[in-house]
């Protein structure tokens, strides 16, 4: 519900998604469906868009398997400190990009062991599929 309440609070907003390394994937992917359901969205950082002057004009997503990737968290900090509402996309419930999302939605995926070769990335798919339920449930209500 509160995912959802974000969605249509925002839903003549800008959407400027913000990620990095391989979230990027999932950010270029959540840009292009909202872009398909009719909302304005951007897989880029456009600075201007997390000005005050912009606080009821903008929503920001953040997506990040770690939640401490420095430049999302120094972004995302902004856009709080300018009252701007905010979802995370994050591995790690207890990240520094998450304790500042409005938002927090955590697949608790993220472990010291994510960063060993061969151990599978349960992050990427399990946020898209959290993406794609809430998205659902927000446009069918």
């Amino acid at each position: 519900d509160d995912f959802s309440h974000l969605m249509k609070k925002n839903r003549e907003n800008h959407i400027m998604i913000l990620s990095s390394g391989m979230s990027s994937h999932v950010g270029s992917y959540m840009a292009d469906y909202f872009n398909l359901n009719g909302f304005r969205a951007t897989n880029c950082s456009h600075l201007q868009l997390i000005r005050q002057d912009h606080h009821d004009q903008t929503l920001l997503i953040a997506v990040s398997n770690s939640g401490e990737t420095k430049r999302l968290i120094e972004l995302t900090k902004q856009a709080k400190a300018n009252d701007i509402d905010i979802i995370s996309f994050v591995g790690n419930a207890d990240s520094p990009l998450a304790l500042a999302a409005t938002l927090a939605i955590s697949s608790d995926t993220n472990s010291a062991y994510s960063y060993q070769d061969y151990y599978p990335q349960l992050f990427f798919g399990t946020c898209l599929n959290y993406f794609e339920l809430l998205m659902s449930y927000t446009l069918s209500n």
